[in-house]
């Protein structure tokens, strides 16, 4: 009688076991439908949308207006706290007349092009004697930049640009210089003459929390 239990304890446990397993293997294959069945498609969704993409950082900082090697500075610009050496590297020769530049006047022997230093808006170009052809940009604060001594320009009034477009080609000026090609970056802000070398490679943001 007692091997008669044992015996049925036996067979229930291993029934129970195979029954177990039976349901696992049942549940693992309809998970598994679900998943891959275009019905149950949102399950799917569900875990893609947890996934956060890897953003760019967008690059604002300033940049130098030229990528030619083969330019360099003629005229720096005029610090009124400068040297007296360095102020007399900064002055402008113009109809027999000196005069403090108010910006960096690049040179080159051969032609070059002129880049945007920053994202913004062309708002005017203009002529004038003494520097040719103009081209005006406003960015996102109160820096403005100027291009002068252009040959040929590639933009107009209300185009937006990114730092490092081509606004143009290098040109000639009026002010006395060993070079052809030439050009003339002027940078204000909040109205006033800066020297744009200090600001060369700084983010617009720092420039604005200033």
């Amino acid at each position: 009688m007692e091997r008669r239990k044992e015996i049925i304890s036996l067979s229930v446990i291993i029934v129970a076991v195979i029954g177990v397993i039976g349901l696992t293997t049942i549940i693992s294959s309809s998970l598994f439908k679900s998943l891959t069945t275009d019905n149950n498609s949102y399950v799917l969704r569900g875990i893609a949308d947890t996934y956060i993409p890897v953003i760019n950082e967008v690059d604002n900082k300033i940049k130098e207006p030229i990528s030619s090697k083969d330019v360099s500075i003629e005229i720096n610009f005029y610090e009124v706290n400068g040297t007296k050496e360095d102020q007399e590297k900064s002055l402008i020769l113009y109809d027999r007349t000196y005069m403090p530049s108010t910006g960096i006047l690049y040179g080159s022997d051969n032609e070059f092009d002129c880049l945007s230093i920053a994202e913004g808006e062309i708002t005017s170009i203009d002529t004038s004697e003494m520097f040719g052809s103009i081209v005006t940009v406003k960015h996102n604060n109160n820096l403005i930049s100027k291009y002068s001594s252009l040959s040929s320009v590639n933009v107009k009034v209300g185009d937006t640009v990114n730092a490092g477009e081509v606004i143009g080609k290098s040109g000639q000026n009026k002010v006395s210089t060993s070079k052809n090609h030439m050009l003339m970056l002027e940078l204000t802000l909040n109205g006033e003459y800066v020297n744009p070398t200090k600001y060369y490679n700084v983010s617009i943001d720092e420039i604005n929390a200033n």
